[in-house]
């Protein structure tokens, strides 16, 4: 499967102080290629390794939003959408093609590379740049738990069945056993991002600072209890 990975986005925000800005600034000043007009990205300012961490960690947690439907209120710890289907609910709608509503796990691939890069990011503050690299970073020690899960998503769910939901019983036995291990793994994920927020409230920055403590209190609100302490 060939294709490009484009993200509108605005010359103004380039200066965006906003955390959920960060990620996007970065992936466009190290990674992106020049196809028409004059260089620039010499003039974007790289932001701080606090910064792009909490944005990388929001942007994880928002396709995990998407993979569960955007629950309102978020539960913590997260169950699975509907425990009773063959893969559990999770949500499997596709961007839409030709106006045709699809299904295909697209959505599982990106909710399992994104935690894997922030977690990269929350670890060592390396900047990945494409989904193959962040798996490849992610399971290089192999010593994660979720490391054979990551590895596995993302070899059959995006280079075997191209994000097609299989027909084959073996492969579809396969599938259901990914998404039955994914939900620890976001659950892990959040634990994590409750840990970092909890730190990032009390930053001197202060937009570090207002975004980590807007999100304790519109994803965790007063239902702490269910994260370690």
């Amino acid at each position: 499967m060939n294709g490009l990975d484009i993200i509108p986005f605005p010359e103004s925000r380039l200066s965006s102080p906003q955390i959920e800005d960060v990620v996007l600034i970065e992936q466009l000043r190290a990674g992106a290629r020049l196809l028409y007009g004059e260089e620039s990205r010499s003039e974007i300012k790289p932001p701080s390794r606090a910064a792009y961490v909490q944005s990388c960690m929001l942007a994880a947690f928002r396709d995990i939003s998407w993979h569960h439907y955007h629950p309102k209120p978020f539960p913590i710890p997260l169950n699975y959408p509907d425990p009773n289907d063959e893969f559990f609910g999770f949500n499997q709608l596709a961007r839409t093609i030709y106006e045709e509503q699809t299904v295909g796990t697209e959505r599982l691939v990106h909710s399992i590379v994104r935690i894997a890069g922030a977690l990269v990011a929350l670890e060592t503050g390396q900047v990945v740049l494409s989904k193959r690299e962040c798996v490849h970073v992610y399971t290089a020690d192999a010593v994660d738990k979720w490391a054979a899960l990551v590895a596995d998503v993302f070899y059959w769910c995006y280079d075997k069945w191209q994000y097609q939901i299989p027909k084959d019983r073996e492969e579809r036995e396969k599938l259901r056993h990914y998404y039955k291990q994914t939900l620890n793994f976001e659950n892990h994920f959040l634990s994590c991002y409750y840990d970092l927020l909890s730190r990032n409230a009390h930053a001197e920055d202060i937009h570090l600072r207002q975004t980590a403590r807007q999100q304790l209190a519109e994803i965790f609100n007063l239902r702490q209890e269910g994260l370690k302490k």
